[in-house]
């Protein structure tokens, strides 16, 4: 038993690998109930509704296995990322149930072919053709992608990875050109404000000096009138008087 155990090892486990497959592309969206589009708050409320209902404490043992996929579902789709994570493989790596099923039943005849060799030699040729075509077969879908990105890239014909685009210098160039211009025109507004308020200020000095000229003239011509009208002392008198006065 422990020498059949050690020589079929990887026929074993490839069975393990193929039940643990079926388990996970079962549809958790099915199993919460929601839609593809649905909510992580609706996704959460779902949960919540259907953990009441099926917890072994309140439904009895023969749910668990129920319990078990709805937690699962949940671990999965209760994160946003796992969840972009499941809804890539679901949309473009999905379970194709025929090629699960053959690898399963290829292993298992490996290990019939094990314990009984002289009955399964015939069949040896007939397996291996087949799972030759099973694989020949495979979806394009199938295939494993680093992202979603490179799927797309090449399903469309690109190459992968991308080739490097080189930097436009006729952009970097127009760029700086722009930022030269926006500079140049600050200078100029910048010198253009300096000289108007220095021209209003020497209009302000000239208008300025000239009224002080104008009063100062004005002033002057009111003396000169004043003394030529004296022309007596009775004049001055009442000049001064007047003067007098005012003051």
């Amino acid at each position: 038993m422990a020498q059949f155990l050690r020589v079929c090892k990887p026929e074993i486990c490839c069975v393990a690998r193929s039940y643990g497959t079926q388990r996970y592309q079962q549809n958790h969206y099915e199993t919460l109930n929601v839609s593809p589009d649905a909510s992580q708050k609706d996704i959460r409320q779902a949960f919540i509704r259907l953990s009441k209902r099926l917890h072994p404490d309140t439904s009895g043992k023969q749910d668990h296995a129920d319990f078990v996929k709805l937690n699962e579902a949940y671990t999965i789709l209760g994160k946003e990322s796992a969840r972009r994570q499941y809804d890539f493989e679901l949309k473009y790596c999905r379970y194709n149930p025929s090629y699960t099923y053959h690898s399963q039943s290829t292993c298992i005849l490996r290990i019939f072919a094990f314990a009984f060799p002289d009955l399964c030699l015939l069949l040896h040729v007939h397996v291996e053709a087949k799972n030759l075509m099973q694989l020949m077969q495979l979806p394009y879908c199938c295939r494993q992608y680093g992202s979603q990105w490179e799927y797309e890239v090449r399903t469309a014909g690109g190459p992968w990875p991308p080739s490097q685009q080189k930097p436009n210098a006729f952009f970097g160039l127009l760029i700086a050109l722009v930022f030269c211009g926006l500079g140049l025109l600050q200078l100029i507004f910048m010198f253009y404000t300096i000289k108007v308020r220095k021209i209003v200020t020497l209009r302000n000095a000239r208008i300025e000096n000239e009224y002080q000229q104008i009063r100062n003239s004005a002033h002057t011509r009111t003396n000169q009138f004043v003394i030529k009208n004296i022309n007596s002392a009775e004049d001055l008198n009442e000049y001064l008087t007047k003067d007098g006065n005012e003051c």
